[in-house]
């Protein structure tokens, strides 16, 4: 059952903005920085992206 969502700030990787050109292919090196293997943030969404920071939401399971 979910309980509620939490909200988190996860500092992004300076690979995440190496080489990109439009918020669409930072949004997408920030996923598959958070995503990727090993699964760093398990259950976690990104919101938005800002200074560095993706801000994400975790559901809280109980």
């Amino acid at each position: 059952m979910l309980a509620s969502n939490i909200v988190t700030s996860i500092v992004l990787p300076s690979w995440v903005y190496e080489g990109t050109k439009t918020e669409k292919e930072i949004a997408s090196n920030a996923h598959i920085y958070i995503t990727s293997v090993p699964n760093r943030y398990q259950g976690y969404r990104i919101l938005k992206i800002e200074n560095g920071m993706a801000i994400c939401e975790r559901a809280q399971v109980n």
